[in-house]
This record gives structure tokens, sequence and C-alpha cells, in this order.
């Protein structure tokens, strides 16, 4: 049996803590702005409590800020929309989208600008070009359906 990687292990854990967070948006009683506000707050002091705890300096320079910067904004953005998506259309249909699209475009991501693909075999490439069309064939089945 193989060993389990522990990126694997690492991106099962986050993604169970990432698919099950939503629900606090559900049953709260702030509008969306004010919880991605204030859930924004306590995720940047958690994540500084555990820098520090692992001792990572911060010897950046402001050019190091710009990657951080971009994705913070598209960050806000997407979870704005999604709390929206939320409160409107429900945690199933709206976590069944936006995981499924996210899924689609992180691969994609990975084997567009980052060559990713490149060190799979032809069987292997196939096998993720069928997947990522039954990941949106799902994304589109769910978004149509009557939950």
């Amino acid at each position: 049996m193989p060993q389990l990687d522990l990126g694997v292990i690492a991106a099962i854990i986050g993604a169970i803590f990432l698919g099950s967070y939503v629900a606090f948006v559900k049953i709260s009683k702030l509008n969306p702005n004010q919880f991605l506000f204030l859930q924004l707050v306590f995720a940047a002091v958690a994540t500084l409590a555990i820098t520090f705890y692992i001792k990572e300096p911060f010897n950046y320079s402001l050019r190091d800020m710009a990657y951080p910067a971009a994705a913070g904004i598209f960050f806000a953005i997407a979870l704005s929309l999604v709390f929206f998506s939320i409160k409107t259309i429900g945690i199933g249909k709206s976590g069944a989208i936006y995981i499924g699209l996210q899924l689609v475009v992180a691969t994609l991501t990975g084997f567009i600008f980052f060559n990713e693909l490149s060190p799979l075999s032809y069987i292997q490439k196939i096998e993720t070009v069928i997947g990522i069309i039954l990941v949106l064939a799902g994304v589109i089945l769910i978004s149509i359906a009557k939950l």
C-alpha cells in the first residue's frame, strides 16, 4: 500500500474545513459583508498566531506584498459573492457550484501557467480531461436542479 503524502492529507483536511465553514454563513444573523469582514479579521489574527508559533520571520519587502495583496482582493470579492449566493440559493447548491468551478479553475491554472500536466502520461492526461468534464457536467446539473 503506498504511503499517503502529507500534502494530500493537508488538502483533505483543508477541504473539509472550507466545505463546512460556510454553514456558519447560513446560520449567522449578519449580512454577508459583515460576516466576511469579521471572518477575515479573525482569520488574520489566527494566521498571525500560527505564523508566530512556527517562528517564520516577517522580513518581506513591499514588492513581495503584491501577490498576497492581489490574492486578498480576489479572495474578498470571491467570498462576498459566495456568501451572497449561500444566502440566496442555499449551501447545497451554492457550494456545489463554487467548489466544482473552483476545482476546475485551480486545475487549469496549474496546467496552463505552471505546466503541471507535462509529467503525466498520455492516459493520465486523458483521465484528467475526463475528470474536468465530469466536474463541469456535475456543476451544470446541480445549477439547474430544483434543490
